[in-house]
C-alpha cells in the first residue's frame, strides 16, 4: 500500500528542528567545486543501518548509498531495484557535496527500530535551495509513504521557516528503507538527519538562538555603518552596511527563511535571489575593500581593476537573470563569491605591506573568515569533530570577520581624524618655533579680549622684534637664523604663564597677550625678557657665539578698545623703538 503526503506543509510548533544544513554561501562555493571528494571517498561496503531508538547526532551521509541518474529519470521501483541488483558506493562523510550541476541523485539507508512498539522520528532534509525533493520510507510489510516538494513548487511544502524540509513518521519495529532523490542545478549538497523530539527540541534552539545573535549583530553594525555614512558621509561606511545587509538578505534567503515568510508563492523569485544576492554581497565587500584601503590611490591599477569587475559581473548577473540563464548565472555567483573570499587575505596583505592605516585588521578579518571555513569544511570532511560549532565555523568566521572589520573601520576613521586634527593644529601653529601662529594666537586672543571685556579686568599687549635679524642671516646662514627664532621661543614660553597667549606674529616678530596685567608690570615684564634674550646665545658654526637684542612696544587696552588697535597701539611703540636706537622698551601713551 503506498500514501502520498504532498499537501501543505507542517505546522510550526511541530517543525522546529532539523539537521544542520550548510551554513554559508562561501562554504557551498566549496562543497560544490572541491567535495567531490566527498562522494568519492567511498567504500564498497554496505554501510550499517539507522538506529532509531538512538539516531546519531550528526547527519546519516557514512549510512548512504549514492545511485545517479544517467539517463532518464528515474521512478521510486527502478532506483530501489538499481540498489537491490547493483553495487553501489556508500559515503564516508556525514554531509555530501556533490559540485554545482551534478545529475540527480538517489540516496539510499536503511532506518532500524529494535523495539517492538513504532517510533516517531523527524526526517530532516536541507539544504533549503533543492529544486526537487522526493522522500520514500519502505517498511518491511511493503507499504510506502511517499513526500514531494521542493523550492521550485509554489509555497515549497514542508518547508520550515528555518531549518529546511521537516518529515515526521512514525517507523514500525524492524528495517525500513528510505529512498531519497535530489535534483537542482545548484549546488548539489545532501545534509539528513533522523531526529527526536528531544534532539529536534535542542537544534531548534541552538539554530534560532545563534541565528538571532548572528542577526542582531549584524543588523546592528549595518545601522550604525549607515548612521556613520549619512553623518559623516564615508563611503567605505556605506559599502560595508550594504555588505553586511546583503550577508544578511543572502542567509534568510538560503536558509529558507524567505521562502517561507516573504515569497512562498514565487519559486522564480527563489531560483534567483540566492544567487543575485550572492553577487551583491561579494560586490559590496569588494568595493568596501577598495574604499576602505584607499586602492585607487595606493595602488590605482588594482583600484580600477576592482571598480570595473564589479561593474561587469553586476551587468552580467541581470543578463542571464533576464534570458534566465539559470546554470551560467549559478557558476557566476559561486565564481564571484569564491573570488571574493580568496580575494580578502593578499589584498589585505598587500596594503599591510604598503603601511596602508587599518590593513591589519582588514587582513585579520580575511583570515578570520578562512579559518571559520576551513573549520567546516573539514568537518565535513571528516577531519575534525561534527559538532554544530565546527560545521558552523563559517558563521562564526563571518562575524569575527565583521567584528575586526568594524575595528578596521574605526581605526581607519580615527586616523583620519587625528590627521584632520593634526592638518587644523598646524594651521594654527608655527612649524618652526611651535609656537601659535598669526591665525592660532587671534583665535586665543579673541577669548582672552572678550573676558577681559566683560569683567573689566586688565590685559596688556607686547610686541618684539629681534634686531638686525636679517644681518644673521646673511652673517651665519639660515640654519642659524632659524635656531635663533626657536630659542627665542623657548625663552618666551619659559618666561610667560599659563594663561598668557604667546605666538610668532610673522618673521622674526613675537606677540604676547597677558590677561590680568596692566602697564606697569607688563613694561617690567617686556624687560625681564629683553634682559633673558640678550644672555642668550646660540653657537653657530666653528663655535662662533651669535647673540642677539631685541626691541618691545606694550601697550594696556583701554575701555571702548578693540583687539585689533591694541595690538596696533603696541606695534606702534615697537615702531618707535626701532626708530630710536632698538634693545629696549617702549610703551603706548
Amino acid at each position: 500500500m503506498t500514501r502520498s503526503k504532498t499537501g501543505t506543509r507542517t505546522t510550526r510548533a511541530k517543525s522546529w528542528a532539523q539537521a544542520l544544513r550548510v551554513p554559508t554561501v562561501l562554504l557551498h562555493f566549496f562543497l560544490a567545486l572541491l567535495l567531490g571528494l566527498t562522494a568519492s571517498a567511498q567504500g564498497a561496503d554496505v554501510p550499517g543501518a539507522v538506529d532509531a531508538l538512538a539516531p546519531p547526532q550528526q547527519p546519516v551521509g557514512q549510512h548512504m548509498r549514492l545511485l545517479t541518474e544517467t539517463g532518464a529519470p528515474l521512478n521510486l521501483a527502478a532506483a530501489r531495484q538499481a540498489f537491490a541488483t547493483q553495487p553501489h558506493p556508500s559515503s564516508s562523510s556525514p554531509v555530501l557535496g556533490l559540485g554545482i550541476g551534478h545529475r540527480p541523485v538517489w540516496a539510499h539507508w536503511v532506518v532500524d527500530n529494535p523495539t517492538d512498539q513504532p517510533l516517531t522520528r523527524q526526517l530532516a532534509v536541507s539544504p533549503s535551495w533543492t529544486d526537487a525533493l522526493d522522500v520514500h520510507v519502505i517498511h518491511p510489510a511493503g507499504d510506502i509513504t511517499s513526500w514531494h516538494t521542493g523550492d521550485a513548487l509554489v509555497n515549497a511544502p514542508y518547508l520550515d521557516d528555518a531549518l529546511g524540509y521537516l518529515f515526521k513518521h512514525s517507523f514500525p519495529p524492524g528495517r525500513s528503507e528510505v529512498l531519497i532523490r535530489f535534483a537542482t542545478p545548484d549546488p548539489m549538497i545532501v545534509n539528513v538527519q533522523l531526529l527526536t523530539s528531544e534532539t529536534l527540541a535542542q537544534q531548534a534552539k541552538f539554530e534560532h538562538t545563534s541565528y538571532g545573535v548572528l542577526y542582531g549583530f549584524l543588523a546592528a553594525l549595518s545601522m550604525l555603518n549607515l548612521i556613520m555614512y549619512l553623518g559623516l558621509g564615508r563611503r567605505n561606511s556605506l559599502y560595508y552596511a550594504l555588505y553586511l545587509l546583503s550577508f544578511v538578505a543572502m542567509n534568510l534567503s538560503y536558509t529558507g527563511r524567505g521562502m517561507a515568510w516573504l515569497w512562498p508563492e514565487a519559486p522564480y523569485f527563489q531560483r534567483y535571489v540566492i544567487l543575485g544576492l550572492m553577487v551583491l554581497s561579494a560586490t559590496a565587500g569588494l568595493k568596501f575593500a577598495r574604499e576602505f584601503l584607499e586602492l585607487d590611490q595606493s595602488i590605482p591599477a588594482l583600484g580600477r581593476g576592482i571598480k570595473w569587475a564589479c561593474r561587469g559581473i553586476i551587468a552580467w548577473m541581470l543578463v542571464t537573470v533576464i534570458f534566465n540563464w539559470h546554470a551560467t548565472a549559478v557558476y557566476t555567483a559561486f565564481l564571484a563569491s569564491g573570488v571574493f573570499s580568496v580575494a580578502l587575505v593578499p589584498i589585505g596583505a598587500l596594503a599591510q605591506r604598503r603601511g596602508q592605516a587599518a590593513a591589519g585588521y582588514f587582513l585579520a578579518s580575511g583570515i578570520a573568515s578562512a579559518i571559520g571555513l576551513c573549520a567546516t569544511t573539514f568537518s565535513v570532511w571528516g577531519l575534525l569533530p561534527f559538532t554544530p560549532w565546527t560545521y558552523r565555523g563559517v558563521e562564526m568566521g563571518t562575524m569575527a570577520e565583521a567584528l575586526l572589520l568594524q575595528l578596521a573601520l574605526v581605526q581607519f576613521m580615527r586616523a583620519q581624524m587625528l590627521k584632520r586634527l593634526d592638518a587644523e593644529r598646524d594651521a594654527r601653529v608655527d612649524a618652526l618655533t611651535q609656537l601659535a601662529n598669526r591665525r592660532g594666537f587671534l583665535e586665543q586672543a579673541e577669548v582672552a579680549y572678550g573676558l577681559a571685556v566683560r569683567h573689566q579686568r586688565p590685559l596688556a599687549a607686547v610686541i618684539l622684534d629681534i634686531d638686525l635679524f636679517k644681518a644673521i642671516n646673511d652673517r651665519h646662514g639660515h640654519a642659524i637664523g632659524d635656531a635663533v627664532l626657536v630659542k627665542v621661543g623657548q625663552t618666551l614660553i619659559h618666561l610667560t604663564r599659563n594663561g598668557d597667549c604667546v605666538a610668532r606674529w610673522g618673521g622674526e616678530e613675537f606677540i604676547m597677550l597677558l590677561p590680568e596685567t596692566d602697564l606697569a608690570t607688563a613694561v617690567q615684564f617686556a624687560e625681564r625678557i629683553r634682559c633673558a634674550l640678550a644672555e642668550m646665545v646660540v653657537v653657530a658654526k666653528n663655535e662662533v657665539r651669535v647673540q642677539i637684542t631685541a626691541s618691545f612696544g606694550v601697550a594696556q587696552l583701554k575701555p571702548g578698545q578693540s583687539l585689533e588697535k591694541l595690538i596696533t597701539a603696541a606695534d606702534d611703540a615697537l615702531y618707535s623703538v626701532k626708530q630710536s636706537g632698538r634693545n629696549r622698551v617702549a610703551h603706548a601713551d
